[in-house]
């Protein structure tokens, strides 16, 4: 119960929330599961209509297909932000951005 406080609480500031963004999130393979596993419940309570941005930079193929893989297998969806949308001076070939969401169905 007190290993879920941290979690509780977190979850308590993003009620309603419609915009979060992550950077540097995902770079030790063995906590991509749990990573989704949290934005998954943060999108559950945030805003229906709320957008996740995470700037990416990929690691391994591995990395890649399990953390997009796990995404989609959450009921979430990505969009890649295509470079032309990026501040060319804020941008890198090595960073991607994605958009995360919920369908709404």
């Amino acid at each position: 119960a007190d290993s879920q406080k941290p979690v509780q609480t977190i979850l308590d500031r993003v009620k309603g929330t419609s915009l979060i963004l992550a950077a540097d999130v995902v770079w030790v393979e063995e906590l991509i599961s749990p990573l989704v596993l949290t934005i998954r419940k943060i999108l559950d309570v945030a805003d229906p209509n709320c957008l996740l941005y995470l700037s990416y930079q990929s690691r391994s193929t591995r990395a890649d297909r399990k953390l997009f893989g796990l995404i989609k297998e959450v009921g979430l969806s990505t969009e890649e932000l295509s470079a032309q949308r990026l501040h060319p001076e804020y941008s890198s070939k090595r960073i991607k951005i994605y958009k995360i969401f919920k369908v709404i169905a």
